[in-house]
């Protein structure tokens, strides 16, 4: 995702992003996508993951979703 391009021709969606929450996805829409589903996603991320896994994977995500890279998306 990070290192996608989005145009007229491969416009960004709901679906291009690979949102952090704990859905479906098939069944993803955007009022699931909230800070409850966020919040649901990484406490079960915590308790299913290493110690070390888990921080790679928030470190991760903050990345993909600092505001400063989805100004040029």
């Amino acid at each position: 995702f990070p290192s996608l391009v989005f145009s007229a021709e491969q416009p960004l969606t709901l679906w291009s992003v690979p949102w952090p929450v704990l859905a479906n996805p098939v069944e993803l829409v955007a009022e699931k996508i909230d800070w409850k589903a966020t919040e649901a996603f990484f406490e079960y991320a915590k308790k299913s993951l290493s110690a070390e896994k888990y921080d790679e994977m928030v470190s991760r995500a903050q990345r993909t979703f600092h505001p400063d890279r989805w100004i040029g998306k």
